[in-house]
């Protein structure tokens, strides 16, 4: 798993509870919220088959049971986030490939 995509849930308030070394060739991480805990893969076979890489992404979904007393926080570092990274996009937009 890229070290971009763990900083990404890492900065919007997510513990990492693994990530393998750069030159390991595993791609599985694993990061952590509220005690639930997420694997995150790539789409290399061994995680996404071949036949099913036309739905790559397709109705990915996943529920916490977060206490309330920890909402409130959770909830404002994911906003945070948001906000960082929008601000970020707009100051240094992607360049325009399209010909």
């Amino acid at each position: 798993m890229g070290s971009l995509v763990c900083l990404v849930f890492v900065k919007a308030g997510w513990s990492l509870v693994f990530q393998p070394p750069r030159d390991s060739g595993d791609t599985l991480a694993c990061v952590a919220l509220a005690g639930a805990q997420l694997m995150l893969g790539t789409s290399s076979p061994q995680f996404l088959p071949t036949e099913s890489r036309a739905h790559k992404g397709a109705g990915v979904e996943f529920h916490l049971t977060v206490p309330g007393e920890e909402i409130g926080a959770i909830y404002e570092a994911h906003r945070r986030f948001l906000i960082a990274a929008e601000r970020a996009e707009l100051a240094d937009p992607p360049s325009d490939t399209a010909t």
